[in-house]
């Protein structure tokens, strides 16, 4: 995007000079170097968050609700006005900061494949060294804390059958150990001038819609590091309010299949108190990414809009986005194939191997491999037709004699005839029999055998 889009690339640089008295590093030489320090990749990501949403309303998209997942909410207090450009990057800058200086290399996180009450009956024995920091979905639980202790709780639900996965994360945010940044966050941000949002801000740390009284100060955003990210709380708590399209803004779509699962078990849990089986909740929610890992390119992001399918029928949205995209000048790459129908292109008053079109009866018929040029068969894919006499010969040919092809007592032999032309009387291979005739019945008829 920021080589082939000149209006991507002006926007990025905007949020580089945000960064640039906060960060001790260059912000253009960090988008295409090493991505190894939390304090570097969580600023960039910030910045393609916005920037992704900026793009958007560019398009005439304008967000009805906003809610961010994690350090995600400083840009959606961006996106939705709470936050000024400015601010969102000092908070970032400064949490991402506290984060590599003390966090950093001493815990991770643990993806477990297990509701909340189950997961936090799991952590359970180990008190202060893990907990439960992400719910996404109904049916996984992601957990954080000290690496010892999540070794151990991988051990014990492999031994249950219980599917765990390690996050590739060497600190673990959204649990006990973040009071060692507490104090310098709380410092570092207390002259924070929040204000009132545009745009309704849904808190996961919360969960619940944020009242316009309530400024994001310092306090919130130590809480948004310590306290459980409740998405899967967030996203019914966004379904009833009766939002149905979510737009993920990220570099990579990772809340998607979240968002789909909550949404189905809405649909579920509705249906069994209705008494009747339910359609699916997913099919009734759009969910759209943005970008997709190793596809940054301006067409990755003209993909990402509503395509052709039932959910965002349902949700009314129109496939497709408005013309003339503001992303500037950019080459799209062609199909690799491009479906041109059952005609012949050639160029004019160019001879070539190409085949006049049919003209008369034949013209309109379908034509397909082994055909000539007027929709007939070659010889060799002729059908065979059948005769009068019960037989098969080619189409075109002539019924052959009864009992041609047929010696006595040794049953059918190859083919009497070859395929040949229409009307063209084929010839029996090998020594045909003579029919004779013997009376029966006051009658005659061809006997076979000599």
């Amino acid at each position: 995007m920021l080589a082939t889009s000149p209006v991507f690339a002006q926007r990025m640089a905007r949020c580089g000079e945000a960064l640039a008295p906060h960060v001790d590093w260059d912000f253009a030489a960090a988008v295409n170097g090493p991505l190894d320090r939390v304090d570097v990749v969580q600023p960039l990501l910030w910045a393609v968050t916005v920037l992704l949403a900026e793009l958007r309303r560019s398009y005439g998209v304008e967000p009805a609700a906003v809610v961010g997942h994690s350090q995600g909410e400083i840009a959606a207090a961006v996106v939705a006005g709470l936050l000024t450009l400015e601010d969102g990057a000092r908070v970032v800058a400064l949490r991402s900061r506290l984060i590599g200086a003390h966090l950093s290399g001493h815990g991770g996180m643990l993806a477990v494949e297990l509701p909340r009450a189950q997961a936090r009956a799991r952590v359970a024995p180990y008190a202060d060294r893990a907990a439960v920091a992400v719910v996404n979905e109904p049916l996984s639980t992601v957990v954080g804390g000290e690496v010892a202790a999540l070794d151990a709780l991988a051990a014990g639900c492999a031994e249950d059958g219980v599917r765990t996965k390690r996050l590739p994360m060497d600190y673990a945010s959204h649990g006990p150990g973040v009071a060692a940044i507490g104090d310098e966050l709380l410092s570092g941000l207390a002259d924070l001038a929040p204000r009132p949002p545009k745009v309704p801000f849904y808190s996961t740390v919360e969960g619940r819609i944020r009242p316009d009284t309530e400024p994001l100060d310092a306090g919130y955003w130590l809480r948004n590091e310590r306290e459980v990210v409740d998405f899967e709380r967030i996203t019914r708590l966004l379904l009833a309010d009766g939002h149905t399209v979510f737009v993920e803004a990220s570099s990579h779509p990772v809340l998607i299949m979240g968002i789909e699962e909550t949404a189905e078990a809405v649909a579920e849990e509705a249906a069994g108190a209705a008494g009747h089986a339910g359609a699916g909740g997913a099919g009734r929610v759009a969910v759209l990414g943005s970008l997709r890992r190793d596809e940054g390119r301006p067409e990755r992001f003209l993909r990402s809009w509503p395509p052709r399918s039932p959910p965002a029928s349902r949700c009314g949205l129109e496939p497709g986005p408005p013309r003339c995209p503001p992303l500037g000048p950019a080459h799209l790459r062609l199909p690799a194939h491009l479906p041109l129908g059952r005609a012949r292109h050639r160029p004019p008053g160019r001879r070539g191997p190409f085949r006049r079109r049919a003209r008369g009866p034949a013209r309109g018929r379908r034509r397909h491999a082994g055909h000539g040029a007027r929709g007939r068969p070659h010889r060799r894919h002729r059908r065979p037709r059948r005769t009068g006499h019960g037989a098969r010969s080619p189409g075109g040919a002539r019924p052959l004699a009864r009992g041609a092809g047929r010696r006595p007592g040794r049953g059918p032999t190859a083919p009497a005839a070859r395929p040949v032309g229409r009307g063209v009387r084929p010839r029996a291979r090998g020594r045909a029999a003579r029919p004779r005739t013997r009376a029966r019945g006051g009658g005659a008829r061809p006997r076979h055998g000599r």
